[in-house]
């Protein structure tokens, strides 16, 4: 595990360690007619997400509430909770008061107004709504231009916006393959892919690693890049 290597560096690395694989070129150049010549390997790509498909993962993942519990975190810290809560209600609010209120009146000692059940009811919805457009915008950033690609025996996928991520699978190292269809995924017919992979991290434990071949895929899709995996 190299923290820290400069991309020159990198792309030597890469080459002596996939120097060899079944369908990729080797390293050493080749002498053609007296000219020096370097064949490149094949790269097929499987599948290509567009923005659209990003923040319908998004959507259906609902990952917005890392960022609301990093934002409440950090409010707490600062000790700005309360002060925010009484900006936001109109009213003086304390943890504990709230936590308060909400025992009292489930365990029928204190009935809200009509008024008051009708801004709780509409203050979660909100809630919900902004968690999702959070969860949007977080999976649209990280997983931009995500592909993913075969070159040789080996599968590739490459991601990030602001952080470029490029992860290498060996085929031959790959152990289960899961597919998941959630109640969102089959209302939108979509699906995720997940594999398990042979090797893992090198540390104590688990001997497996889990890699995301496709965060989001159309059922349609599905079939074709099944097929070239297995």
């Amino acid at each position: 595990r190299l923290r820290v290597l400069p991309e020159p560096a990198l792309v030597e690395m890469r080459e002596r360690v996939f120097a060899g694989r079944p369908g990729r070129a080797s390293s050493e150049p080749a002498e053609a007619g007296g000219a020096r010549v370097e064949s490149q390997p094949a790269r097929r790509t499987l599948l290509a997400l567009a923005p659209r498909d990003l923040l319908l993962a998004g959507f259906i993942e609902s990952r917005g509430l890392i960022i609301v519990g990093a934002a409440f975190g950090l409010l707490w810290e600062l000790g700005l909770f309360e002060s925010t809560a009484e900006l936001v209600f109109g009213e003086s609010l304390s943890s504990r008061s709230a936590i308060r209120q909400a025992g009292r009146a489930l365990l029928g000692l204190g009935t809200p107004s009509i008024g008051r059940l009708a801004i709780l009811v509409l203050a979660f919805a909100a809630f919900v709504l902004a968690i999702r457009v959070l969860s949007m915008g977080w999976s649209l950033i990280r997983l931009w231009g995500f592909r993913l690609h075969q070159t040789g025996d080996d599968l590739g996928t490459e991601f990030g916006l602001v952080t470029r991520v490029m992860a290498t699978i060996p085929v031959r190292r790959i152990q289960t393959v899961t597919v998941r269809q959630g109640p969102l995924h089959r209302a939108f017919k979509a699906a995720s892919i997940r594999v398990d992979s042979a090797g893992g991290d090198g540390g104590e434990g688990s001997g497996t690693k889990r890699e995301s071949l496709a965060p989001i895929i159309r059922r349609a899709d599905l079939p074709g890049v099944l097929a070239e995996v297995l």
